[in-house]
């Protein structure tokens, strides 16, 4: 599933424009996947404005519970080291 969810990512992430219901988001904060997580952070870029930010975060804390919360600096240090 998190292949098929990063191979899908802009039509999957460009799917639903509500952030609370785009089943992008919700498959990956599900999946709680490491690779997947690191790659979809790695390419927030290609994600819809919507989808940046604090959905990403959530999925990094949903996937690694590590308290770092919305600090794009301090995820960008961890997922080097981890």
């Amino acid at each position: 599933m998190a292949k098929l969810l990063l191979a899908r990512l802009p039509e999957l992430a460009n799917a639903d424009p509500d952030e609370w219901t785009n089943p992008f988001m919700l498959a990956a904060i599900k999946q709680a996947d490491p690779a997947l997580a690191k790659a979809i952070f790695a390419r927030q870029q290609e994600l819809p404005e919507f989808l940046r930010g604090k959905r990403t975060y959530l999925m990094l804390e949903s996937t690694f519970n590590v308290g770092l919360g919305s600090v794009n600096e301090a995820w960008q240090e961890w997922l080097k080291t981890h």
